[in-house]
């Protein structure tokens, strides 16, 4: 449910966890990142750095294609955190990325890692391989 600048309520299973793990990130990169960051993300050290880190530039939409969605793998959970690699496709490759997610405040919130960024940068990859796909498999 969407509840103001990022989706919120999330299920606390690990399948709410991967739906955060795309959820999140995505209301990031958007003009209201501010708000969702203040809504989304999990408080801390971690949070002001990536909220002093945005303040530092200004808010430009996405120049080049918005990347889809392909898959996900729950690389772990435990009801407090879970961390899932994500998978978009990127032209005729793919992007995995891993984001990790913590419950709190009776919702999951995205996990910054120290100096405020979401996690590692993205790996190109060209097989959809350990990836459960969206859509029953159509990638």
């Amino acid at each position: 449910m969407q509840t103001g600048p990022a989706w919120a309520c999330y299920a606390h299973s690990p399948m709410g966890a991967v739906m955060a793990a795309f959820g999140i990130p995505a209301a990031l990169c958007g003009p209201n990142w501010q708000a969702a960051t203040a809504q989304a993300v999990l408080p801390g050290p971690n949070r002001q750095a990536f909220i002093a880190a945005g303040m530092r530039e200004n808010y430009m939409p996405p120049t080049t294609t918005i990347t889809r969605p392909v898959g996900f793998a729950v690389v772990s959970y435990t009801p407090a955190l879970a961390t899932v690699e994500t998978l978009v496709a990127d032209g005729s490759q793919y992007a995995a990325s891993f984001r990790t997610v913590a419950w709190s405040g009776g919702d999951w919130k995205l996990y910054m890692m120290p100096g405020g960024t979401a996690g590692p940068g993205p790996q190109m990859i060209a097989t959809t391989a350990g990836f459960a796909l969206w859509g029953g498999g159509n990638a």
